[in-house]
């Protein structure tokens, strides 16, 4: 599907690893602000990306709702499409693992 993303690169999934530094965290309003340093698309879709997150109260007690959001500089406009269609079809994916880890687990409930 990704042209880019070899499997010598990311062996058996889309994403590998990343490493991200956190930029900002507003403990208050449940915002932080991170910027992806290392592996994920970086080099391989996109020169650059920062990664925004916002977790907000739910509509049911004891939920939330999560508001993501992503701004990157692509590798080149040629590659622009498919960086937002793995973004917005991937990225996703490992939110949906971590809150089935997390449910999985009663510690976290």
């Amino acid at each position: 599907m990704l042209s880019n993303l070899s499997k010598q690169q990311h062996p058996g999934r889309v994403v590998y690893h990343v490493k991200d530094k956190l930029e900002e965290v507003d403990n208050d309003n449940f915002k932080m602000r991170g910027k992806f340093v290392e592996g994920g698309f970086l080099d391989v879709l996109a020169k650059s990306y920062t990664q925004y997150v916002h977790i907000k109260q739910g509509a049911a007690p004891n939920t939330c709702k999560v508001e993501w959001c992503i701004k990157f500089q692509p590798l080149s406009e040629q590659l622009k499409p498919q960086a937002i269609k793995a973004f917005q079809e991937y990225v996703p994916l490992g939110y949906k693992a971590l809150e089935a880890y997390l449910l999985s687990h009663n510690d976290y409930k």
